[in-house]
């Protein structure tokens, strides 16, 4: 969700807005995440009352929906319907909105990467590293 997130701002700084592929995978990224965020947070108790009064629970009804419309012809006496079907999304500032909130409720439940995990900076050990390029850099101890 955050890489589409990402897009989906870099979209609206360089064109005013995404266009449809980018909308509508950041869409199905927001309702990925709703869906796996969801039974978690809502039996939580501070997560749970979060999500009601955020109303993250229209997401569903917002995302990808038919509209069908029809118009009517009643020309030269014979009544005929055309009939289109339309799929509709949810704007970008509401998804935008909503993946800001399950962000924050993810944080809550405790969904978050560690920031203090001891990651080591170089996965080889000194003897695999090549002599270096240059004199001046030196090999990592």
């Amino acid at each position: 969700m955050h890489k589409r997130r990402g897009e989906m701002i870099q979209a609206k700084i360089a064109r005013g807005g995404p266009d449809d592929a980018t909308h509508i995978r950041f869409e199905e990224a927001v309702l990925t995440m709703y869906y796996e965020l969801r039974p978690f947070a809502i039996d939580h108790p501070q997560a749970g009352s979060d999500w009601e009064e955020s109303g993250l629970d229209s997401l569903p009804q917002l995302c990808g929906r038919l509209e069908e419309t029809q118009k009517g012809d009643f020309s030269g006496g014979v009544a005929t319907y055309d009939t289109t079907v339309e799929v509709r999304h949810a704007e970008p500032s509401t998804l935008l909105e909503a993946s800001e909130i399950m962000d924050e409720i993810a944080h809550k439940l405790g969904f978050a990467p560690s920031t203090d995990s001891k990651t080591p900076l170089y996965h080889l050990s000194h003897d695999d590293y090549d002599e270096p390029v240059k004199d001046t850099i030196p090999k990592p101890e």
